[in-house]
Order: C-alpha cells, then sequence, then structure tokens
C-alpha cells in the first residue's frame, strides 16, 4: 500500500478526519506536506528544509511529545 492509498483509506474511514503531515525526501532537503481542511476542501501547503533543520525540527517535535507525556492535566 503506498502513501496515497494510506491517505485515501484514511479519509474513507474518517471522511472529516485530516490526514498526517507527509514527508518527503529530495536531493539536500526534505520536504514536509501539511495538509488543512477549509470550507470543507483538504488543501496542501508545504516546508521546505536542509537536512541539519529537518534533525532540529524532528528533535523538537520528539521532545515536545516527550513532555506532553509527562504533564499530568486536570481532569
Amino acid at each position: 500500500m503506498d502513501k496515497e492509498d494510506i491517505k485515501t483509506l484514511a479519509l474513507m474511514v474518517h471522511p472529516d478526519a485530516v490526514p498526517m503531515p507527509s514527508i518527503e525526501v529530495a536531493p539536500s532537503s526534505v520536504l514536509i506536506n501539511f495538509p488543512a481542511k477549509i470550507n470543507g476542501k483538504l488543501l496542501w501547503q508545504g516546508l521546505q528544509l536542509s537536512p541539519e533543520e529537518a534533525i532540529e525540527t524532528g528533535m523538537m517535535l520528539m521532545a515536545g511529545g516527550e513532555d506532553c507525556l509527562k504533564k499530568d492535566f486536570d481532569a
């Protein structure tokens, strides 16, 4: 199953769901495509990062996720 099939399947199972961002690797850069649902339409916007920027961004996302798991939220 390729990436497009997975995106299509996610939208079929949850028609109102927005798929996860997709990552593409290109020569000398990493492309992150962010989905957004605006007025019922799925639109994609991209971000081009150098390999170093992609590593830094990934590390910040992982640190944020770990911090979030450690937090105790009020019920």
